[in-house]
């Protein structure tokens, strides 16, 4: 269900490293061709940005989680219309007996007890089913959050950057410098970690 992991997808996470002085010798030379390539010395500041929309799709973990909750989400839409329309058949078949006058008021009655317990039944169900997709959707964003934050500082750190921000569509960014952009280098540096994790389990 795209529309829960879209909630709360604008996270405005900035990961900044202590300032330090890094010795050339100490940064080998895939670090250094990354930050004189993607990120800007800036008042001797280094800072760069990731793309979180690009992270969607590249980010392997967010991937595979999205996939998942839009599989049951649809999944569930469609349980859900399916009992809807049996309840409502249920009731138009009964509907068009009542008025060719084939049943008694004790029919009637017990139609409209039943008819009125399958829709708590679906309302349960919707609440229950419903409820559970939408709380993993939010428990996967927080751990995509929380990873981004954690792994976002790690990185910056490794790479030498005093500030990494960053950047979705609509955001409070109109327009950076895409000299400035590690999206590719911080994507590949969380599906490292997320390789590292699954070879732990």
């Amino acid at each position: 269900m795209r529309l829960i992991l879209a909630i709360g997808v604008a996270l405005v996470l900035g990961a900044c490293g202590e300032k330090k002085e890094v010795e050339k010798s100490e940064v080998d030379s895939s670090s250094e061709r990354m930050l004189e390539g993607s990120a800007q010395d800036m008042e001797g500041m280094k800072v760069a940005f990731y793309n979180l929309d690009s992270l969607k799709t590249m980010y392997t973990y967010f991937r595979e989680q999205d996939s998942i909750i839009t599989i049951d989400g649809l999944n569930f839409q469609r349980e859900l219309e399916r009992r809807g329309a049996n309840l409502q058949s249920f009731i138009t078949k009964n509907e068009a007996n009542i008025q060719k006058g084939l049943m008694s008021q004790d029919d009637i009655m017990k139609i409209q007890q039943q008819a009125q317990q399958r829709q708590e039944v679906i309302m349960q169900y919707q609440q229950s089913v419903g409820g559970d997709i939408e709380k993993r959707g939010y428990d996967v964003m927080e751990i995509i959050g929380n990873r981004l934050q954690e792994y976002g500082g790690k990185f910056s750190k490794d790479k030498g950057i005093d500030i990494l921000m960053v950047y979705t569509k609509g955001g409070q960014f109109n327009y950076i410098n895409g000299s400035l952009d590690v999206t590719k280098e911080f994507t590949d540096y969380l599906n490292k970690q997320q390789e590292e994790m699954d070879n732990l389990n």
